[in-house]
């Protein structure tokens, strides 16, 4: 305590504290979690686990207490202790415990509220001896300060001439051994590193270096990257365009007198900086959007030499940031854009290969969740990986159920993400003169056949595509209308081929053909073909083509004309309607297609390629085997708390959702600006449910295994977290009463 005392006194006299070699305090002191921006850490308990639950610990409010919620990429960090540290979008650095007690926002004097400025994506640093973060905005009044950890007063501050922290964009400095790396805004042409002495505030100092791009987030940095003291400084952006020869991706030579760009690689579009190092294979990884021909690079950190890769998905990530390094050293968990979990693995030299995973609470669509925000961090006990993160929200477009989620996951997941099934019901086929003078003459509701194989009941043919062995199927409606039968077809994997089903009919004669159907689909990430011709597979006549990477959309007439989106997770009719079809003049003939709810429509016309010859011979319908794009079958989260946070498609959980040294969860509450925490429902290991882990547990987790019944909920003795309590659990248990985590 004295020693508390003494280093506050020395503050409020101006007087320099010795913060000498001072480094990132862990386990969580710096966004992404350490100088590799690995964001994973051993060394907080995972208190969650499957079917834990979650409910708050506390809230606190920012604006009350002086202060307010974070903005952009800011990140919380951590003290050893547990406190928490965050920069407002109002200016102030502010910090609370890990009971929910505020304890200051930082002063110069004790008294006068220090003003960083306004809106920025920098993170405040916490280290060992300080806190240290950016200020300014003002032409000429950028700095660096650290400020004081117990009191938060003000211990120095630091003018960084030619900042130019005129906006948001700011890079979380780095600390190492004793020393401050900073990076100024770009200018157009350059922008200045500087190194500033920890312990003292003293600018060691700065010159320029060309790096042309607006720059946000973090910064990741490898000592002795180049030679013996010569460390590497990475950063990466977007510069409008992956072939105009300014970088993305940017590495810095730092010696003990001055910085040098050594490369600047074009491509891998981010929002963000986040490069991640993995210093087993010495390469630096990058999780961008899909624009400048990859989703995934790996980068040599002394030249600059890049590998691009693309995943199955062939979706990116690069707005939120959520990418870590697995605990195998070999692969990198990263957040796609439609709510799947994307884990490259290393095969040699940065080329990769993927799986993809989707986690859903169970509601439709299971892409619901977008790119996961607004940061990722891997937690690691008893052999498992586990993903900490924040979901997107839909309440406008989904209903009111659909808040942002704080969710636990973990990864890998059982499922590889699947894309799901098409449903069809209700087809009928009719023809006459004109629209208003139609008669029927093929229709089939599926009510009448038996579940399982479709064909060959009622006379439908079976479509296959190989690879694909499966045939269509008659199934219940899967929203669970009763009664009510439908057929599904549904391709599996990624890898080509369709299933499909066809049913032939007599040929139209007429001037008007109208065919229709009701399809339900939860995911539109496989290519849908409805067709029209003579046989099974014909598709020398009309059909339409619903595009998996252009959300489903129909298109009018084969890939041309106008298009219909069908939405996800409800019936919809689909109306196909060939008009004038033996008009000589091919601007009358025409094809419309329409879909409700809502209403839409489109048309093409022979000059799109709609031919005279196209009579309707019979009725198909294909779904291909693309690689996942969206939906799918999911897995359940173990944790996906309703923060009841509506920001849709925005940041939600605020500076979050990150695990504190204390286990709990935490974020910034993007509506009211409170500070939150997250408590479980139930500890894993915890029997005997009084809040603890300890030795008085022993004896009801032996209960529980023998037959017994726990105190609270069998999930407090499901350690590895697989739905049962059994002997499988035992080693997990001790390992937690031990404190060991591998």
């Amino acid at each position: 305590m004295r020693s508390v005392k003494f280093l506050a006194a020395l503050a409020l006299l101006g007087v320099g504290v010795a913060l000498a070699q001072d480094n990132i305090e862990g386990p969580w002191g710096t966004a992404n979690g350490d100088l590799f921006g690995r964001a994973r850490t051993t060394d907080i308990p995972v208190m969650f686990g499957n079917g834990s639950g979650a409910a708050e610990a506390w809230r606190i409010s920012t604006t009350a207490n002086g202060s307010n919620r974070s903005a952009g990429y800011t990140s919380l960090t951590f003290d050893a202790a547990g406190n928490i540290y965050w920069r407002s979008f109002t200016g102030q650095l502010s910090s609370v415990d890990k009971n929910g007690a505020w304890r200051w926002n930082a002063t110069t004097d004790g008294s006068t509220v220090i003003n960083l400025g306004g809106f920025t994506d920098s993170s405040a640093v916490v280290g060992g001896a300080a806190v240290y973060v950016l200020g300014g905005g003002a032409a000429g009044n950028d700095y660096v300060a650290a400020i004081n950890k117990a009191t938060g007063v003000r211990i120095w501050q630091t003018a960084l001439p030619n900042a130019d922290y005129s906006s948001r964009d700011q890079l979380t400095p780095v600390l190492y051994n004793g020393k401050l790396y900073i990076l100024g805004r770009s200018n157009g042409f350059n922008c200045e590193v500087y190194r500033v002495n920890a312990a003292d505030g003293a600018l060691d100092w700065n010159n320029t270096v060309d790096i042309t791009v607006l720059l946000k987030g973090c910064m990741t940095f490898v000592p002795d990257a180049f030679a013996s003291g010569e460390h590497g400084l990475y950063v990466n952006g977007d510069s409008g365009s992956g072939t105009d020869f300014f970088g993305e991706a940017y590495g810095i030579k730092i010696t003990a007198t001055a910085a040098s760009l050594i490369w600047e690689v074009d491509g891998g579009k981010a929002a963000r900086s986040h490069l991640i190092y993995n210093p087993v294979t010495d390469l630096l990884y990058s999780h961008t959007w899909h624009d400048y021909g990859g989703e995934f690079y790996a980068y040599d950190p002394q030249n600059g030499n890049v590998t691009v890769n693309n995943n199955t998905t062939d979706a990116g990530h690069g707005f939120y940031d959520v990418g870590c390094l697995d605990f195998d050293n070999n692969s990198i968990v990263t957040g796609g854009f439609s709510g799947q979990v994307v884990i490259y693995q290393d095969t040699g030299g940065g080329t990769t290969t993927d799986q993809v995973y989707t986690y859903s609470d169970g509601q439709c669509p299971t892409s619901w969740y977008g790119e996961y925000r607004v940061y990722g961090q891997l937690l690691c006990c008893n052999g498992e990986t586990v993903l900490v993160s924040g979901t997107n929200s839909r309440n406008n477009d989904l209903g009111a159920t659909y808040k942002a989620r704080a969710a636990v996951m973990k990864v890998p997941g059982n499922i590889p993400a699947e894309d799901s099934a098409m449903y069809i019901d209700d087809v009928v086929v009719s023809e006459g003169p004109d629209v208003n003078n139609l008669t029927q003459i093929f229709a089939d509701d599926f009510e009448s056949y038996t579940l399982g194989d479709l064909p060959p009941q009622g006379g439908w043919e079976d479509d296959p595509g190989a690879p694909q062995t499966d045939v269509a199927k008659v199934v219940d409606d899967p929203t669970g209308a009763d009664p009510n039968q439908c057929a599904a077809i549904d391709a599996a994997g990624g890898g080509g081929g369709w299933v499909g089903m066809y049913h032939n009919f007599t040929d139209s004669t007429q001037d008007v053909v109208r065919i229709q159907w009701r399809q339900y689909r939860e995911g539109m990430g496989d290519n849908a073909w409805p067709y029209y011709g003579d046989f099974a597979g014909d598709f020398a006549g009309g059909w339409n083509f619903g595009w998996d990477i252009n959300d489903g959309r129909y298109f009018a007439y084969h890939f041309g004309g106008g298009q219909v989106k069908p939405e996800r997770c409800f019936w919809q009719t689909v109306t196909v309607t060939y008009s004038n079809i033996n008009d000589p003049t091919p601007a009358n003939r025409t094809v419309t297609i329409d879909i409700d709810n809502p209403a839409q429509s489109a048309s093409a016309t022979q000059d799109q390629g709609f031919n005279q010859t196209d009579a309707i011979y019979g009725v198909g319908f294909e779904l291909e085997a693309t690689p996942p794009v969206d939906g799918g079958d999911y897995n359940d989260p173990w944790v996906a708390f309703d923060t009841q946070i509506a920001n849709d498609h925005g940041f939600t959980t605020r500076s979050g959702v990150l695990a504190g040294p204390d286990g709990k969860l935490y974020y910034l509450h993007a509506n009211t600006a409170e500070l939150v925490a997250l408590k479980p429902l139930y500890l894993r290991g915890d029997a005997n449910c009084d809040g603890s882990i300890n030795g008085f547990d022993v004896d009801p987790f032996v209960d529980v295994l023998t037959g017994g019944s726990s105190p609270c909920s069998p999930v407090a003795v499901d350690v590895n977290g697989d739905g049962s309590a059994n002997g499988f659990d035992v080693d997990g248990f001790v390992d937690i009463l031990t404190g060991v985590c591998p």
